[in-house]
């Protein structure tokens, strides 16, 4: 109650407004009837699988149309954390490592487990969160589903999920270009054409290309890097065979290339003398870049390479009767290539070792619908959504870690002399691999009804039926014996499972704009198997046992005052079973269910809108995570054995998150007309470590990030001129940490002092760019 109160007032007092600033299906940039469209409560979202208000749906959700999306400068998922306060990203070189998390839940993706945060694109579950890095484009309406979505949408959303839907082929012709520039050597165009051939077919074609050469620099040259060139397209088409048959179809193809490096260096704080010395001395005094506020590197990234493209086709088949009863039969199917290589992986100035690796989820999603009318089965006191849902996902992960020149002389001559001459002789060669496919087979049925017990007062009730089935292998070969890092390994795996998962809710609406409700729900992610490389046989042992989460929720929706005042707030608990994570230690992967998580807290955003042409928003978010079990947790470097985290908090966990916003339309004469838009988003201290220890050495300091635009119109808005700006304070801080790799070998290990050298993987520094566009 203390919090709720805190967080009310907080937002009362800032005039804070709403993580869901939503707008109707229009051009982006456009500002026709901004004051309306910019009320979250207009905003129609899917997350039940039917379309409503986001205000009617008596879950927590962050909801946003593609107007709102652009004028917030989000251009992919990662930016939406200066908009969701319960959302977190994380990654590191390259797109395969890509990390969402909400409510302080999540697990990277560079490996076989599955992400706890599912995504789904136009209804299609996407098995793998690094293939949707390349951009969001020509979007109607993005919802961030906060807790398990496990009745619904099912599949891997044990603690929630992304729904993105794309703009359907409309009846007119319309569309749009625009181009752009910004920091980085960045260069972006776009462009959107809406062709009908009648009432009943039409098209809508979407294609972007953009260069991008990187923010950061290579110290000794100069030499930009961090860049990567993307290539987008998508076909829809619409098709009314009948007056009760509609057909959707879409096709897209993205692509990109570079080398997606991301800018490393040393906490200046994790370096004692006795780690300077021993380090340095270890690496002939050529230590990385010391610091986290330059944007170069001593690290030279030529190495690296992205070489990623991600395919994908649907169907989305509806027949609805002359009672409104909708039939919907979806086919999807994806396929996400990422062939990648870093840089030096020791983030060191020395030549050691690099990765190689592929990444290729082959994936096929079916599932068939039945959506009952909401208002007229008894008396319009019941309605239901029922399906069945089937995934095969083909996933294959290789991976060479290659030997680099220095290998032999820096790190064998110090820890294993005896093996230098076989270092030396097969330096030319990959020093390990590891080859990983497997199979996944997902059957699913759910049901969800809603019965009015009462006209003001709503009981539903959910539940889903799910069974997995995966069959993999993994082989690894250690060509070289100096790759100290991996052994020779055979083993065949074998994993099913089977859950219930459910879903019950009571909402009280007492008059059309006030929403009160109470939810309990669960959550399912089956287990699984490490991939990882490992320096011993672990066998049977790679398997991993399954995440579930049990969820408990109260909250409120409401407006106020003609709609000028929208104010929600959420508080929830989330009891996670078998946490599912991944971590990096000295460049060996490992997997497993690392204990038990209670995460609990309260959610808040509201909408101020005193004006047609002033509007301001915000939300906050109070996180309170622990480990409710962690017995076993593993050491700190500088220690030996395991440790126990219970009642400590995660990582990727800050307490305090919020949002506020403010934007200003007005005109400036001569039919032109200005909007003015500024976000602030603020991150509370955490834990940004790979792995779960807590290490005083990964805290983080809270920070916060600045960003702006402004548009201006021309007469009858067929054309526009934006200028915007990101982390506009130049904020130096880190997206996430990690132990230097091969801290024991290299000396970066201080017992006496209790330290290890730690990096940082910067966020992005201070960008600036301007846009110019017409539409038709």
């Amino acid at each position: 109650m203390k919090h709720i109160l805190l967080l009310g007032a907080s937002i009362a007092t800032l005039g804070s407004a709403s993580a869901a600033m939503a707008q109707q299906d229009q051009t982006a940039d456009s500002p026709e009837s901004a004051a309306d469209a910019s009320n979250i409560g207009e905003i129609i979202v899917t997350a039940q699988k039917r379309a409503e208000r986001a205000q009617d749906v008596p879950i927590s959700i962050s909801a946003f149309g593609g107007e709102a999306l652009a004028k917030a400068n989000v251009t992919q998922i990662s930016d939406l954390t200066r908009l969701v306060p319960t959302f977190n990203f994380g990654s590191g070189p390259g797109s395969v490592s890509a990390r969402y998390t909400i409510r302080g839940l999540g697990t990277y993706g560079n490996s076989a487990v599955e992400p706890s945060v599912a995504t789904f694109l136009d209804g299609v579950y996407i098995p793998r969160p690094g293939s949707l890095n390349s951009g969001l484009l020509d979007i109607q309406s993005l919802e961030v589903l906060s807790g398990p979505q496990g009745t619904l949408f099912g599949r891997n959303a044990s603690v929630g999920a992304i729904n993105i839907t794309t703009n359907v082929p409309t009846d007119r012709i319309e569309g749009s270009a625009a181009i752009e520039g910004g920091t980085g050597e960045r260069y972006r165009g776009e462009f959107i054409a809406n062709l009908p051939f009648s009432e009943k077919v039409a098209i809508r074609f979407v294609g972007l290309a953009e260069q991008f050469g990187g923010y950061w620099h290579y110290r000794p040259t100069g030499e930009r890097f961090g860049g990567v060139d993307t290539m987008s397209f998508r076909l829809s088409g619409r098709f009314d065979l009948s007056e009760n048959i509609s057909w959707i179809v879409r096709g897209d193809y993205q692509s990109q290339t570079g080398d997606g490096y991301t800018n490393v260096s040393l906490l200046p704080e994790s370096l004692t003398p006795a780690i300077l010395a021993n380090f340095g001395a270890r690496l002939g005094g050529r230590l990385p870049v010391v610091g986290i506020t330059s944007n170069s590197s001593l690290n030279d990234p030529a190495t690296a390479n992205v070489d990623d493209y991600h395919w994908g086709a649907s169907s989305t088949l509806t027949f609805t009767t002359d009672s409104d009863f909708s039939f919907k039969l979806i086919n999807g199917y994806r396929h996400w290539r990422a062939e990648e290589q870093d840089g030096e992986v020791s983030f060191t100035p020395v030549s050691l070792f690099n990765r190689k690796y592929l990444f290729e989820s082959r994936s096929q999603n079916h599932e068939f619908q039945i959506v009952s009318p909401k208002d007229s089965l008894l008396d319009g006191r019941l309605s239901f959504v029922a399906g069945l849902y089937y995934l095969h996902e083909d996933l294959d992960i290789n991976y060479d870690y290659n030997l680099g020149s220095e290998w032999c002389s820096t790190v064998i001559a110090a820890v294993a002399p005896p093996a230098l001459p076989a270092c030396n002789a097969g330096q030319a060669t990959p020093g390990f691999y590891n080859l990983f496919p497997q199979t996944t087979e997902s059957y699913a049925g759910y049901g969800q009804l809603t019965f009015k017990i009462v006209p003001t007062l709503a009981l539903t009730l959910g539940g889903r039926y799910t069974h997995e089935d995966k069959e993999a292998n993994y082989t690894a070969v250690r060509v070289n014996p100096a790759a100290v890092f991996g052994t020779d390994e055979n083993t065949d795996l074998s994993y099913s499972d089977e859950r219930f998962t459910s879903r019950v809710n009571l909402s009280w609406t007492p008059n059309r704009d006030l929403l009160l409700f109470a939810t309990y729900s669960t959550g399912f992610k089956a287990g699984g198997f490490n991939n990882g490389a490992s320096s011993s046989v672990l066998g049977q042992s790679r398997e991993f046992g399954p995440e579930t989460v049990k969820s408990y929720e109260v909250g409120l929706k409401s407006q106020f005052l003609d709609r000028r005042l929208t104010f929600n707030v959420t508080a929830y608990r989330m009891d996670v079973s078998g946490f599912q994570e991944r971590a990096l230690i000295n460049a060996v992967s490992v997997v497993q269910n690392v204990g038990n998580i209670r995460s609990q807290g309260v959610e808040a955003n509201a909408l101020v809108r005193p004006t047609s042409w002033l509007q301001f928003n915000g939300s906050v978010a109070y996180l309170d995570a622990k480990f409710t079990s962690y017995p076993n947790a593993p050491a700190l470097p500088w220690q030996t054995g395991v440790q126990d985290l219970s009642g400590k908090r995660p990582t990727f966990a800050p307490k305090w998150t919020t949002n506020f916003g403010a934007e200003a339309q007005t005109g400036i004469g001569g039919g032109y007309s200005a909007t003015l838009r500024a976000d602030i988003s603020t991150t509370g201290k955490q834990n940004r470590n790979s792995i779960n220890d807590a290490s005083p050495t990964t805290d983080r300091p809270a920070y916060a990030l600045l960003s702006a635009r402004l548009t201006l119109f021309s007469p009858g808005d067929r054309w526009w001129l934006a200028f915007f700006g990101q982390n506009l304070t130049d904020k130096h801080y880190c997206v996430a940490n990690g132990y230097q790799v091969l801290a024991p070998q290299l000396g970066a290990i201080d017992v006496a002092g209790q330290n290890a050298a730690t990096t940082c993987f910067h966020g992005n520094p201070r960008t600036l760019g301007a846009r110019i566009g017409f539409k038709w």
